[in-house]
């Protein structure tokens, strides 16, 4: 048994090594609008972090030629146009758009889950977040609540019971991938959305 074990680990340094040889090519966007600060292209790259392509992939930026570089190969072009166009502000409302209980600040994590063959993103607020929630729904039982993602109505269900640090919501009325909208929330908000050009 225990001479198996360098064995084993001899094979894995070869397979891991073997995969740094399988290189992709670069691929290189430039950030043309000059109202995206290096604080929204910060959030992208965490987004895109999430969605790399090899061990050996990362991300780089160029803040005086403006161009992100994708080293060692580049997520699918729909992610990256879905990240950088997606601001990712969440608000959970009522009466009033402007007074929000909950947005994309008080989401603690998120994450993407399937129940009863449906996919729904599946969010924890943070401490404040979820006294603002429980507050405001309790207030609410019998009204709709609105819960809405870069200007987009996700869903609208009316509140039947108090809510406390965690639920869930469905994609299905704007047709993305649950996983990408979690992603898009776990990794805070941006002021501007990136106007991205392939090189």
């Amino acid at each position: 048994m225990y001479k198996q074990i360098p064995l084993i680990i001899l094979l894995s340094v070869f397979y891991l090594k073997g995969c740094d040889n399988v290189s992709q090519p670069d691929v290189v966007y430039v950030v043309q609008n000059v109202d995206a600060s290096l604080e929204d292209v910060e959030v992208f790259i965490r987004r895109m972090n999430e969605f790399q392509v090899s061990f050996s992939s990362e991300i780089e930026f160029d803040p005086e030629a403006r161009q992100l570089r994708f080293k060692n190969g580049s997520p699918d072009e729909a992610v990256i146009k879905f990240m950088s166009e997606n601001k990712g502000q969440l608000l959970v409302y009522s009466d009033d758009r402007l007074d929000p209980w909950v947005t994309t600040e008080d989401v603690a994590s998120a994450s993407a889950r399937a129940i009863d063959k449906r996919d729904f993103v599946y969010m924890f607020l943070t401490e404040k977040g979820a006294a603002r929630m429980s507050e405001r729904s309790g207030n609410h039982i019998g009204k709709k609540v609105i819960i809405e993602l870069g200007g987009n109505v996700l869903m609208a269900p009316t509140i039947n019971d108090q809510l406390g640090n965690q639920f869930l919501f469905s994609t299905d009325s704007i047709g993305v991938n649950p996983m990408w909208v979690s992603v898009l929330i776990s990794h805070g908000s941006m002021t501007a959305s990136l106007d991205l050009k392939k090189l």
